[in-house]
């Protein structure tokens, strides 16, 4: 198997396995991916058996990592970030409240992406946070936060709840 076809299959490894792990149950009988052996998902279940008892995976939508645990001890977290110019943008707190949204589209993401590669949004520096679209300060709106809304983190009084899951689980 090529590792694209690999990679295309990992969401599905991963749901399958935290189903068969959910509630100690085996998953159904016979290969559930393409490639792999009745015995290695075997060998797979057996090892988990009884040892997981319940798997949860925290989501916040349109929230990034550094978003939501910005200076949480031991995870690497940027406090700034670079725009198209180069320029260095250091990190503003945004509340969690806040009714602007940024641009979700797909010309967002190349936008966002700024990359060299031959083909649209490979390549990508990850420095066009400043030429994404955000949803602020037209006359409906209230004005965005601050010049460059892309660039915030959630304040840490906001946060309490996940730096709680995060240290005292899995983060």
């Amino acid at each position: 198997m090529s590792i694209s076809a690999a990679l295309r299959l990992l969401p599905v490894a991963i749901v399958a396995c935290a189903l068969g792990a959910c509630g100690g149950r085996a998953a159904p009988a016979g290969p559930a991916l393409p490639g792999l052996s009745d015995s290695v998902l075997q060998s797979h279940r057996d090892a988990s058996n009884g040892k997981i008892k319940h798997i949860v995976i925290i989501i916040q939508e349109n929230r990034s990592f550094n978003n939501l645990f910005y200076g949480f001890p031991g995870a690497h977290t940027a406090s700034y970030g670079y725009d198209t110019h180069g320029k260095k943008i250091e990190l503003k707190p945004i509340g969690l409240e806040t009714i602007w949204d940024i641009d979700h589209s797909f010309a967002g993401f190349l936008a966002a992406c700024d990359g060299t590669g031959s083909y649209p949004g490979t390549g990508c520096k990850m420095d066009g946070f400043d030429n994404e679209y955000a949803g602020c300060g037209h006359r409906a709106e209230p004005p965005c936060p601050h010049s460059n809304p892309a660039y915030s983190y959630v304040p840490h009084d906001e946060t309490k709840p996940y730096f709680y899951l995060g240290k005292n689980y899995v983060l």
